[in-house]
């Protein structure tokens, strides 16, 4: 009748380096199968879709709500949110970026602008030194070695970036070093 489906838990780098197209919730994960280049459809369903609709239209001056959107300025993937989230939305945006198609080759190229927008490799370790420096001088070196820790973890996942999703150890036990010594 049909095949068994397995659901994968953890192993998200992984399941997007082998991924044609994907269906994927906003959040960073637009960001990061962007930075993949995984052509996606970004899906938002919510039980009170035709109000929260409504005041997305209306009320909400939020034009997107996909990062990949927000950061380019305009739309790049397809959003289906609330009452645009239907069946047959998702079938027709999905097959728009399978291989041999105009919308998924148009994608690709977005998201090398995208790419070039976010700064070269290397992005998410000169960020997060930049705001732990900006922390310590503005707070007269008084953060704990603890907080600094954690908020440079922290803008290594705002600013991941295609190879530098998967933190290798070395960069990261030199920035804790460099954390420490402050």
């Amino acid at each position: 009748m049909g095949t068994d489906t397995k659901i994968i838990f953890g192993q998200t780098y992984s399941l997007l380096s082998h991924t044609t197209a994907a269906l994927v919730t906003s959040g960073t994960a637009t960001l990061e199968t962007a930075l993949f280049r995984v052509p996606q459809v970004v899906c938002y369903y919510t039980a009170a879709g035709k109000l929260v609709s409504f005041l997305r239209r209306y009320i909400l001056k939020v034009k997107y709500i996909s990062l990949v959107n927000l950061i380019a300025g305009r739309e790049v993937v397809a959003e289906l949110v609330a009452d645009g989230m239907t069946v047959e939305n998702v079938k027709q945006q999905l097959e728009a970026i399978l291989p041999g198609q105009m919308t998924r080759e148009k994608m690709l190229q977005d998201y090398d602008a995208l790419i070039k927008i976010l700064g070269q490799e290397g992005a998410s370790e000169r960020a997060a030194g930049k705001i732990v420096e900006f922390l310590s001088q503005k707070y007269n070196k008084v953060l704990t070695v603890r907080l600094k820790e954690a908020c440079y973890q922290f803008s290594l996942i705002l600013f991941n970036k295609r190879n530098d999703i998967q933190i290798n150890n070395r960069c990261r036990n030199r920035h804790q070093g460099a954390v420490k010594a402050i």
